[in-house]
């Protein structure tokens, strides 16, 4: 039984925050652009 995660699952943890990120990050340049055409 291992007691700390293993180096995968962090990895995984951490891509998914970055992927997150820039999702966030992407639909908020939309709603600049959005804005901006008005």
């Amino acid at each position: 039984m291992l007691l700390s995660p293993t180096p995968q699952y962090e990895f995984n943890l951490i891509s998914n925050k970055s992927f997150q990120i820039r999702t966030f990050k992407f639909q908020i340049d939309q709603l600049t652009s959005i804005f901006n055409k008005k």
